[in-house]
């Protein structure tokens, strides 16, 4: 009886039907699972894009400040020619900057593209439930095995402490995306 409860509370806090946890079970996704996935997805893209464009203002910016803005550009580009090291090691730190912005660029649009994938992944385990507070509100983090997984309040307490769990959920780090997740009998 109290696993049947359990089960409902997951079902209520992750918002998924019965059918959504058989087709889970068997690798696939139902139709309003993959509809909030691409609902998910267009969000994390449209953030990624913004962040892109930030960065590409500013460094247009300090470009443009540097060709037409700056007080002591004569000075500037005569303390370079004096250092002959500093110039490419100015231009070596912005290519790694960008570099890195770009690799994390590609590695969100990565994640995404898994999103719509919709690739199911499954973790079986003794849950270890923990709670966290912020000024933002309370959440939690629940491990099961290796996998960690950020969670909303309603759903951290349909977790029992050492309770054996399998969560079926989109890798999609740092924060996993769970589709359903089922109390299993000991």
């Amino acid at each position: 009886m109290i696993q049947t409860d359990r089960n409902q509370q997951l079902q209520n806090a992750l918002n998924f039907t019965t059918e959504d946890l058989m087709m889970n079970r068997n690798g696939t996704l139902t139709e309003s699972q993959q509809s909030r996935l691409k609902q998910t997805q267009g969000c994390q893209r449209i953030s990624t894009m913004l962040s892109l464009v930030m960065v590409i203002v500013i460094f247009g910016g300090i470009a443009a400040f540097y060709a037409f803005l700056m007080p002591n550009r004569e000075e500037f580009t005569a303390m370079l020619s004096q250092s002959p090291e500093a110039g490419p090691l100015v231009i070596a730190v912005m290519v790694v900057v960008l570099l890195l912005i770009g690799g994390s660029f590609l590695r969100t649009l990565g994640r995404t593209r898994r999103l719509n994938r919709g690739e199911i992944s499954s973790v079986t385990g003794n849950a270890k439930v923990k709670r966290l507070h912020s000024k933002y509100g309370d959440s939690g983090r629940i491990k099961i095995g290796r996998e960690k997984f950020l969670v909303t309040e309603d759903v951290l307490n349909g977790f029992e402490q050492d309770g054996v769990y399998c969560v079926y959920y989109i890798k999609n780090p740092p924060m996993h995306h769970i589709l359903s997740a089922e109390a299993m009998e000991i």
